[in-house]
Formats: C-alpha cells, structure tokens, sequence
C-alpha cells in the first residue's frame, strides 16, 4: 500500500513524503531522501 500510494502521489519533499500512507517519522528519517532522490532520478528519465 505504501509504494501505490507513493506512486500515486509522486511527492517532491520531505512534508510530502511524510503524508504518503504508511510513512511515519522512522521511515521518513530512514527512508525519506533515498526514495526521494529514486523518484526525481524516475521522473527525470535516469535509470535507477
């Protein structure tokens, strides 16, 4: 549900990410730039 729903929304920052379902404050601080920079590298057209 997690990965849908940060499919979905496709966040850009940290507040964004945060208020993706499933994300709470151990996986925003773990996780949070990681899948960031995972989703810009996507949107932007550079293979991850």
């Amino acid at each position: 549900r997690t990965l849908i729903d940060m499919a979905e929304r496709c966040p850009r920052d940290l507040d964004a990410f945060a208020a993706v379902n499933g994300v709470g404050a151990a996986k925003l601080r773990e996780f949070g730039e990681i899948f960031l920079g995972a989703i810009a590298s996507h949107q932007s057209g550079v293979s991850v």
